[in-house]
């Protein structure tokens, strides 16, 4: 700030500073942070993703041991390992993404997979699952995979 004499001269500056250094360390430290419990919270949801069918397979292998050869178990333990590589190839395109495709599917079947997913482990703990679909349920713009 200028300081100024009676004949409006400037004979004199004023300046004031503040080292904020710390203040933006601080700022970083927070930021780096937050960054990297967010990649926390994503490698969690990754473990939880790829756990899911791997448990999945693991049931079904356990009950090849005890029961007879059964194509339903082969169709969705190949179900689970397509969804692994799924998970897989998702993150390797995170660096590129595309665009999410949403498609119209029937709902019984998607609801078929699930319960024969749950089956599995439904009888591992001696759990029955009992279920009746209605034929005509309405198809669902849906990602079926996910």
């Amino acid at each position: 700030m200028p300081v100024k004499n009676d004949q409006d001269e400037i004979i004199h500056y004023i300046g004031l500073s503040e080292d904020i250094s710390q203040r933006k360390q601080s700022e970083m430290m927070l930021k780096n942070s937050e960054m990297l419990s967010a990649l926390g919270q994503l490698a969690a949801g990754i473990a939880h993703e790829i756990r899911n069918p791997l448990t999945s397979l693991k049931g079904f292998l356990q009950l090849y041991e005890e029961e007879t050869y059964k194509k339903e178990y082969m169709d969705v333990m190949m179900s689970e390992f397509n969804r692994l590589e799924l998970i897989i190839s998702e993150l390797l395109i995170l660096a590129k993404p595309e665009v999410v495709k949403y498609e119209n599917k029937q709902i019984n079947l998607i609801l078929q997979d699930v319960c024969t997913l749950l089956h599995t482990q439904a009888i591992l703990k001696n759990i029955t699952i009992s279920t009746d679909f209605e034929e005509k349920l309405p198809v669902v713009h849906c990602i079926e995979k996910i």
